[in-house]
């Protein structure tokens, strides 16, 4: 395992790339998604944000809109397919295309697991709701993605955080879930790699977010908290660095220093290498095969 530090300047050196870029925000009307919407947007992206608080997303559309840049908001439960599918109808109908998706909404769910507490097997749990709307984004986000020109930029960010590397025992669902967070990136490398869309995840410390409630706030008293700039600079730095290696790795702020992008972090020993190399092959194979299919019923 090898750790890359990077600074503020690292971060931000090749962010002009994003210009034109159409960028999907899920959960920016506050917090890290608002800091993500108006730096993508300083830097020339044209911002779709969808939230439950469509008042508050409006709010971030107008300030980008009224400085001179593009950026749109709808109201949208990230939980459900149907708003899932209209947000990003609408950011391709809007500006033509889907380039970067960041599905950034969340919840948080502390609770105190070992005690008792009666649930129905079939209802969603916080961890399956949030992975399931991950799901969502990501599917939608190949296809659109696949819809468009293969040689503009197009990058998937995932916000996990570094409950997605240990566990505090008081979370247990939420660490279960961010858990989640970090194998579906793994889970998406090999396809990714091979449609050349940049790929990531970002997983802050403890940040000042409306996430963090009085008992938080109270646990990490005394304890630094990430800058929330700098983790929107995370984001615009795995969708915008043209090295095709810095893609497809976790990227941490493990407290108020500069960025670590975790390399080789997977194991490569005995048959685990055979598998990765086979899974990268059929995936090549899968996608010509479905370019094929679909080519065959174009009219």
């Amino acid at each position: 395992m090898s750790t890359v530090n990077l600074s503020d300047e690292q971060l931000l050196a090749h962010a002009d790339r994003v210009h034109g870029s159409v960028v999907i925000i899920t959960g920016a009307a506050s917090g890290i998604g608002k800091e993500m919407a108006l730096l993508f947007a300083k830097h020339g992206a044209k911002v779709v944000i969808g939230d439950l608080d469509l008042t508050e997303a409006q709010k971030v559309a107008n300030a980008i809109n009224d400085n001179g840049q593009d950026a749109i908001a709808c109201l949208c439960d990230v939980t459900k397919w149907d708003d899932q599918v209209s947000l990003f109808d609408l950011a391709q109908k809007t500006f033509g295309s889907v380039d970067i998706v960041i599905p950034n909404a969340g919840v948080v769910n502390i609770g105190r697991f070992t005690e008792l507490e009666v649930q129905d097997v079939g209802a969603h749990s916080q961890a399956s709701r949030l992975i399931n709307s991950l799901q969502l984004a990501t599917n939608l986000a190949l296809h659109y993605m696949r819809e468009g020109e293969a040689q503009r930029l197009r990058a998937i960010i995932l916000i996990g955080s570094m409950a997605s590397f240990m566990g505090a025992g008081a979370g247990v669902v939420y660490e279960t879930a961010k858990h989640g967070v970090l194998g579906m990136m793994r889970g998406l490398r090999p396809v990714c790699g091979v449609r050349g869309i940049r790929l990531g995840s970002v997983h802050p410390w403890f940040a000042d977010t409306p996430l963090i409630n009085e008992g938080i706030r109270q646990f990490v008293a005394g304890w630094p908290l990430t800058p929330v700039p700098r983790i929107a600079a995370t984001a615009l730095c795995i969708a915008s660095d043209p090295d095709e290696t810095t893609s497809g790795h976790p990227w941490l702020l493990p407290d108020d220093g500069e960025v670590m992008r975790l390399d080789g972090a997977d194991c490569k020993e005995g048959m685990y290498k055979e598998l990765d190399e086979r899974a990268a092959f059929l995936v090549k194979i899968w996608d010509a095969e479905s370019h094929q299919c679909r080519d065959s019923h174009k009219v």
